[in-house]
């Protein structure tokens, strides 16, 4: 961020980044359903069930933390290499909830004044 763009403080990011941060977990936890219950039950199980539950509630969840990851990066200014990164972090078991963190930590050094 350069000094010319009016800087965010903690508190005017605390709404998103608390949204982006819940929205990353629950896309990491609807992930692992899905492919360690969900699937296996699918297949192995050959009830289809839980997958016909759990997919579109994650695919939602997903979608949802899609635009918490943007609206953060775009009130933070992020370059689109980094949002697309944070963004595929959702698809990738657990990886959402490790970016989160670095994203969280990076952030608060960012708006500590």
């Amino acid at each position: 961020m350069t000094d010319t763009q009016t800087r965010m403080t903690h508190q005017q990011l605390r709404g998103p980044l608390l949204r982006y941060r819940i929205f990353s977990y629950l896309t990491a936890l609807g992930l692992l359903v899905l492919l360690f219950v969900a699937m296996p039950l699918e297949y192995f199980a050959h009830n289809p069930t839980v997958v016909g539950l759990v997919g579109p509630a994650h695919g939602l969840v997903y979608i949802i933390y899609l635009l918490c990851v943007f609206d953060l990066s775009n009130k933070l200014g992020w370059p689109m290499k980094r949002t697309i990164l944070v963004m595929l972090a959702g698809v990738i078991p657990l990886a959402s909830v490790f970016v989160e963190r670095a994203t969280e930590r990076r952030i608060l050094a960012e708006t500590a004044d």
